[in-house]
């Protein structure tokens, strides 16, 4: 995601109501999510990705249409592993 203030530009062009570029964040961050859940169930987290990945999380939070909320990634895995990492 090296370019997200470019992304984040793009966002503030569109017209009121018509956020094209926001599937597309929203996959992106889906994709990164994955990545990483992959990698903390094998305890090798990519600190670079995982900036990346909270970065994304921050913007889609704060613009329309706000289907995404900002949450810690690390946190949620772990609840979903029964707290045992």
């Amino acid at each position: 995601m090296p370019h997200l203030n470019k992304l984040h530009w793009e966002l503030t062009q569109e017209p009121a109501g018509e956020y094209l570029i926001y599937a597309d964040l929203t996959n992106e961050l889906k994709l990164m999510e994955d990545e990483l859940l992959q990698e903390l169930a094998k305890d090798k987290v990519d600190r670079k990705k995982l900036k990346e990945r909270n970065k994304l999380n921050k913007l889609l939070a704060k613009i329309p249409p706000f289907h995404i909320k900002e949450y810690d990634l690390i946190a949620r895995f772990k609840e979903t592993q029964g707290g045992l990492n």
